[in-house]
């Protein structure tokens, strides 16, 4: 299949680059759906003749995750977002079918413990915080030269919190932009752009939809929403 480039000026431009987009993307994703097919019948040929079989099982299962990658994207250009670059976002929701999250004990320096979407079919999973509860505790290291112990710090993700939208003074149609594009159950990962935009509120954020190709960590952002206050484009007094 060729390569796909679209290029648009303006609105009407951009929608004729979405319906391409989708269709390229529905074609790669039955292109994606028919390599797992094949492996998956030369593996039940493998099974009957008692050979290896793990190079083809491992086949079969990137075959399926480039099919979920390719989907979600049409899927997302389907329901109207807008591709956009990948800008550095600060994530603030992942979509995962786990129950708990990487422990991903640190000992030394405290850590936030983010977790990552592993990147779940279309409408499977649930919208978790991507900062779990962390437990920190302390084990004794030795002792000091007078005899003390010396503490050290470790700590573990013990739990996954709801998702928090990160900013509280943000318009009601944002959140509600946002909570729809969750109920589609298509993006990843949902995060703040520009990066920083939480600890620093003169930006106008842009709410993203990520979609996330896990082996490789390949990501396909999606413009959710933006908001903008005259304020922060007129010239002050």
């Amino acid at each position: 299949m060729n390569d796909l480039v679209v290029i648009a000026h303006n609105a009407n431009e951009m929608q004729q680059a979405q319906a391409e987009i989708q269709s390229w993307a529905d074609g790669k994703a039955a292109a994606a759906l028919a390599e797992r097919d094949e492996i998956e019948a030369g593996l039940e040929v493998a099974r009957r003749s008692k050979w290896a079989t793990g190079a083809l099982t491992t086949a079969s299962r990137l075959a399926q995750k480039q099919h979920e990658f390719y989907r979600k994207i049409a899927a997302a250009s389907r329901l109207g977002y807008v591709i956009v670059p990948n800008f550095p976002v600060d994530v603030f929701a992942i979509r995962t079918n786990k129950g708990v999250p990487v422990r991903g004990q640190n000992k030394g320096a405290w850590s936030t413990h983010e977790q990552e979407s592993e990147g779940p079919p279309i409408g499977e999973g649930a919208y978790v915080s991507s900062l779990p509860e962390v437990i920190v505790n302390e084990y004794n290291d030795g002792t000091n030269k007078d005899g003390s112990p010396i503490k050290r710090r470790y700590s573990w993700a013990s739990a996954f919190k709801d998702v928090a939208f990160p900013i509280s003074a943000v318009k009601p149609q944002v959140l509600d932009d946002t909570s729809r594009a969750m109920a589609h159950g298509v993006f990843d990962e949902l995060g703040l752009a520009p990066e920083g935009a939480m600890r620093k509120r003169r930006f106008d954020p842009m709410v993203i939809g990520r979609v996330i190709y896990k082996p490789q960590r390949r990501v396909v952002s999606f413009l959710v929403a933006w908001w903008l206050s005259s304020r922060d484009i007129e010239i002050p007094r």
